[in-house]
C-alpha cells in the first residue's frame, strides 16, 4: 500500500510542478506561418476545385447556348442557309447559327447519321436522329474482367507456393541453380 501512495504523490508533485512552472522549455515557439501553407495535399485540392469549376461552366455555357437537335432538323437548318460554320467529329456534328434562336441559343448540335442513311430518308419528310450508344460498362468490363482474372491465378498460384515451403523456392532452386549450396538435398 505504501508503494501506491508514493507513486501517487509522485505524479502529482510532477502535475504541480508543470503547472506553476512558466518557463519556456526548449526552442523559442516558431513565428506564425501564412493562413494558407501551400503543401502537395493542398495543391492537389486546387487543383481538383480548378477542374470542377472550368466543368461546372463548360456544363452551364453547353446548357445555355446549344441546343441538340435531331438530324434530318439539322440539314433543314444547312439547306435554308442558316448555318454559319460547321465542325464534324466522330459522332457529333456542332453548326453555329447566323441567327440565334428565338431562346438565345447560337449553336446547334446533332449526333451523325450515315450519309447513305441520310440520303434515303430526306426524301420522306421524316424526322431521324442519329443515336450514341452507350458502351461505358463494356469498355469498364473489358478492362477490369482481366484484370481480376490475372489476380485470381496470381493469388492461386501464390497459395499452392506457400504450401509447399515458401514464395520462391521453385525460381531459387531451378535447373541452372542446381549446384547452389541451398538447394543440395540431403538423403533423409
Amino acid at each position: 500500500m505504501r508503494r501506491r501512495d508514493r507513486a501517487v504523490a509522485r505524479r502529482t508533485a510532477a502535475q504541480n510542478a508543470r503547472m506553476t512552472t512558466n518557463k519556456p522549455t526548449g526552442a523559442p515557439p516558431a513565428p506564425p506561418g501564412p493562413p494558407f501553407a501551400l503543401r502537395p495535399g493542398n495543391l492537389w485540392m486546387v487543383m481538383l476545385a480548378l477542374v470542377a469549376l472550368f466543368w461546372m461552366r463548360d456544363l452551364w455555357v453547353t446548357s445555355t447556348q446549344v441546343q441538340p437537335i435531331p438530324y434530318s432538323e439539322f440539314l433543314t437548318h444547312l439547306k435554308a442557309g442558316r448555318l454559319e460554320s460547321i465542325a464534324i467529329g466522330s459522332q457529333f456534328i456542332e453548326g453555329k447559327l447566323k441567327t440565334p434562336t428565338p431562346d438565345g441559343r447560337t449553336r446547334i448540335v446533332t449526333t451523325r447519321v450515315a450519309p447513305d442513311l441520310a440520303r434515303d430518308l430526306a426524301p420522306y419528310d421524316v424526322r431521324f436522329e442519329g443515336v450514341v450508344e452507350n458502351t461505358l460498362l463494356r469498355d469498364l468490363l473489358s478492362w477490369v474482367v482481366p484484370a481480376l482474372l490475372l489476380l485470381g491465378v496470381w493469388a492461386f498460384m501464390a497459395k499452392r507456393m506457400a504450401a509447399q515451403g515458401g514464395s520462391a523456392a521453385w525460381v531459387r532452386c531451378s535447373r541452372w541453380a542446381r549446384a547452389a549450396p541451398s538447394c543440395i538435398r540431403k538423403p533423409t
